[in-house]
């Protein structure tokens, strides 16, 4: 393959930012993803307080049940996302959605820290709950209205583009707006700023085309059997398809790595860095930057090697940095050549294997997320994401589960290195198996260019 060009890439962005119906859907993924991280951290913080406040018991264990809460939702609804949304208008599917979540962002403004500790965690679970139902309803809409708006050639950039925003997200969110909002202004006034952010993400929504079904003529009314069909249907896409089967892995397999170290990454900034659980931000961070460089090479990086392969070594060396970020630090603690606290240049080698651990996690979910798309049917799609959801959000229902609940017996860092040593595996199983190869005729490669 030949090597792109500078003027190549320049040429990509500037296709995509000329396209006024994509940049609208990226606006209003931008504002509302931080306005979700804003809530992510804040949460975190807020169960973490309430749990030290009433000195109970399992704090793991308090905040896996509030990184379920919002996971849950993909195993119980995400079948029913998948059929409705294939069966909508994507432009109301989203604009629906923001209001919904307006609605419920609303009732974090009611918890009272007065309230006793178990009515205080049962609502800001019901909430969260809530917010992650929604999102199974707009992530398939938003998945499957990118390549009804983006030309075929241009999806891995748009996707790259899509994921790097993602990611920028996570970091304004987690080691900006939260901290910053949280520290300045209390929990409280940070929940109505973020009332406002997700209104700023209806009006991008409201500024979309209309984004119609595909098949108009299978658009009657939606009964029991055919939703049961469709449903079946995107389900058997995802088990039948090697290539889609592969990248609906490797995409649980990062999503349950990203929830697992989301639910347990307090405690080994407390316990194992030392640092107050604020500070949080200093894993989340570095590891952000990483995702965001990975998105802007990842298109370079996978013209040379392609999807499939650059997603399977990446999977190896997430895995491998994941173990090594685990057990650097108590290593160094164990031998004795750390002391007292953690020396700065040791905590900058940890930030620079989170950052790298980063590139890694970009180099897969883009790839995977691409692949999906090109080997799924058009029709399909939002079916086939939200199977994916599904099954993403069954294979980390249990792992995420557990994790706090077994990191509060055997200790966090044993957890985060098993979890490394467990995807650096199925990455070099992978590695020695066949490649699945795209079908041209399946997907979205076989779609005229607009």
């Amino acid at each position: 393959m030949s090597k792109p060009t500078v003027a190549e890439h320049a040429e990509d962005v500037k296709s995509l930012l000329a396209n006024r119906p994509f940049v609208m859907l990226w606006v209003a993924q931008i504002i509302a993803q931080i306005a979700q991280n804003t809530i992510n951290f804040t949460l975190l913080i807020q169960v973490r307080e309430i749990v030290e406040r009433q000195q109970m018991a399992g704090q793991n264990t308090a905040i896996s049940l509030l990184v379920l809460a919002f996971s849950v939702p993909g195993v119980l609804l995400s079948a029913v996302g998948g059929v409705i949304v294939d069966r909508s208008d994507k432009r109301r599917v989203l604009i629906f959605s923001n209001i919904l979540r307006i609605v419920v962002g609303a009732g974090f403004l009611l918890i009272d820290a007065d309230w006793p500790a178990y009515a205080s965690l049962a609502l800001l679970y019901l909430l969260t709950f809530s917010l992650g139902s929604i999102g199974q309803f707009y992530g398939p809409a938003q998945l499957a209205a990118i390549p009804t708006i983006v030309k075929p050639h241009r999806l891995i950039q748009a996707n790259a583009l899509f994921n790097l925003t993602s990611t920028g997200t996570q970091v304004v969110g987690f080691a900006i707006t939260g901290p910053i909002f949280v520290t300045l202004i209390g929990l409280r006034a940070t929940f109505a700023v973020v009332l406002v952010a997700y209104v700023l993400a209806l009006v991008a929504t409201m500024a979309l085309p209309s984004l119609p079904r595909y098949r108009p003529e299978v658009m009657q009314r939606l009964n029991w059997s055919s939703f049961i069909s469709e449903a079946r249907d995107g389900m058997q896409t995802v088990f039948q398809r090697p290539l889609v089967a592969r990248a609906v892995i490797y995409l649980s397999l990062a999503t349950m790595t990203y929830l697992m170290v989301a639910a347990l990454g307090p405690d080994y900034v407390v316990d194992v860095l030392g640092l107050a659980s604020e500070d949080i931000a200093f894993v989340v961070a570095p590891a952000g930057l990483g995702v965001v460089i990975g998105a802007i090479f990842v298109n370079r990086v996978n013209r040379r090697i392609g999807e499939t392969r650059l997603a399977t070594l990446a999977l190896v060396g997430a895995g491998l940095l994941l173990a090594t970020f685990a057990l650097f630090v108590p290593t160094l603690q164990a031998l004795d050549l750390i002391e007292t606290g953690v020396p700065r240049s040791i905590l900058a080698i940890v930030v620079v294997c989170v950052a790298c651990l980063g590139v890694a996690n970009a180099f897969i979910l883009i790839p995977s997320q691409t692949l999906l798309q090109r080997a799924t049917p058009q029709d399909r799609v939002a079916r086939v994401f939200s199977a994916s959801l599904a099954v993403t959000n069954i294979l980390s229902f249990a792992p995420v589960l557990f994790a706090g609940a077994i990191a509060d017996v055997i200790g966090v860092v044993k957890v985060l290195a098993g979890i490394g040593v467990l995807l650096a595996l199925v990455g070099i199983w992978n590695m020695v198996r066949p490649s699945p190869q795209v079908d041209p005729a399946d997907g979205w490669d076989a779609a005229e260019e607009a």
